[in-house]
């Protein structure tokens, strides 16, 4: 039998089986990775931005895993079996015994990665009070029963009601239609739409609301001081202009502004938001304070207005542990 078929039957007999399973660290390590590498908006309509969808990101980790096995079996020597010891004796072939397939489960419940006792982000939430497992500064907040936390990072934390509407929206690649993310270290993106940071502007909040409130295409509120959680910064509502036509490369010809960004990461590769037109009313708003020492903690409700009063009690119960 040839090589070329060789593949052929490893891979007819791979996509029909398929694996039953593959080590949790494996799984996790990968799509942690994908998931702190945020993925490049397209654009967006509102301040949220969009992401892979998380159904294909484990797809592809099992895929990659696939091929790497199917490549290292295929590069044994003949006769190895790749442990290491002699070839088993010639024989009727065995057919292991199948092991149960787990029941496919949503990335985003409670039985998911975000519910595991192992992973960082919660899942899931009854009502009380909850810290950070990997945000830092850690980040301690109150919540009522129904919400759900959608990642714990190290330079970032997200929580959204648990509606129908959010868990499709994080379930089919998105990342909730009313949600409270907190950003740590974000910069003012570039306004010509190159995805680095705006030279010349500082990194301070007072910097950041100032170069926001000054962009063109850009209606915004006149930047507030607010403390929140122990860190004092300003507050900054915003929105596009109606009459802004200018657009970026990512914008699918729609006009749009670059906001803020992750200025560590390489071009098109972090986070990026950016502010699109509405006709509903919506607004981004942003709260940006200052971490003692250096760097901020940008905070920011997503969703329409009618989710402010909601979303604020909620950003009124943070606090942040800045010292050791």
């Amino acid at each position: 039998m040839t090589h070329e078929r060789d593949m052929e039957r490893l891979l007819d007999q791979w996509f029909s089986d398929g694996p039953t399973l593959a080590p949790d660290r494996v799984i996790e390590a990968v799509t942690d990775r994908i998931d702190r590498q945020s993925q490049r908006p397209a654009w967006r309509l509102d301040w949220r931005h969009l992401g892979m969808n998380t159904t294909f990101k484990l797809a592809t980790a099992v895929a990659v895993i696939a091929i790497v096995a199917i490549v290292g079996y295929n590069l044994l020597p003949a006769g190895s079996t790749g442990t290491g010891g002699p070839a088993p004796s010639s024989g009727p072939a065995q057919s292991p015994s199948p092991t149960p397939r787990p029941a496919a489960t949503s990335r985003f419940n409670a039985n998911g990665p975000c519910g595991d006792s192992g992973s960082t982000c919660r899942g899931s939430l009854t009502a009380g009070t909850y810290t950070s497992r990997a945000m830092q500064p850690t980040l301690t907040y109150t919540v009522p029963s129904g919400w759900f936390n959608k990642f714990d990072q190290a330079r970032g934390y997200g929580l959204l009601p648990e509606t129908p509407e959010n868990m499709n929206s994080l379930n089919t690649g998105g990342y909730g239609i009313t949600t409270i993310e907190a950003q740590i270290d974000l910069v003012v993106a570039r306004a010509n739409c190159v995805e680095e940071p705006e030279p010349g502007v500082g990194t301070t909040a007072s910097a950041m609301v100032q170069a926001l409130a000054a962009r063109p295409g850009l209606d915004t509120t006149e930047p507030a001081p607010v403390t929140i959680g122990g860190l004092a910064g300003y507050t900054i509502d915003i929105r596009m202009e109606p009459t802004w036509k200018t657009t970026c490369p990512f914008s699918e010809g729609q006009p749009t502004v670059p906001l803020v960004l992750d200025g560590e990461a390489a071009p098109g590769t972090g986070l990026h938001w950016t502010v699109g037109p509405v006709s509903d009313g919506s607004f981004t708003r942003y709260f940006i304070l200052d971490i003692p020492g250096g760097g901020t903690v940008l905070i920011s409700p997503g969703g329409p207005p009618s989710f402010i009063p909601e979303a604020t009690p909620i950003i009124q119960s943070f606090a942040f542990a800045t010292t050791p």
